[in-house]
């Protein structure tokens, strides 16, 4: 039994052409055959696969897969940069208060005003 065969549904007449029908245990049903008469039809079986859900479901699963791997990727250069060298982080996230203010506390209760990376470029500071 070859491929063209197996496609080919039993028990089923073309009432008119293009239009199948199927003898069950509860009567007739309309089918749409792969193959017939000897003749596979590949348009039919390539629109049965690329239909629009399947696209967008390809869709969804690249889009959380890329979408995971960016996130990986961005965790991933925080642990090094912070790894590589871990007192500067901390400084550089302790200098950031909520207020937006620029002050670190030392431990003998004086404070440190740190410099903001705008006082340095500001146009006054260029002959």
């Amino acid at each position: 039994m070859g491929l063209i065969e197996a496609l080919t549904p039993k028990h089923t007449e073309e009432v008119r052409p293009g239009c199948f029908i199927q003898k069950r245990k509860k009567g007739y049903k309309q089918i749409h055959p792969i193959a017939w008469e000897g003749k596979i039809d590949w348009g039919k079986q390539i629109r049965g696969i690329l239909n629009v859900r399947t696209l967008f479901t390809i869709a969804v699963i690249l889009f959380i897969y890329f979408s995971y791997l960016h996130d990986y990727r961005e965790l991933k250069s925080f642990y090094e940069t912070t790894m590589s060298d871990p007192q500067l982080f901390c400084l550089k996230v302790a200098t950031q208060n909520i207020d937006g203010s620029n002050t670190i506390e030392m431990a003998g209760g004086s404070e440190v005003y740190a410099k903001k990376e705008s006082d340095t470029n500001t146009l006054s500071n260029y002959p």
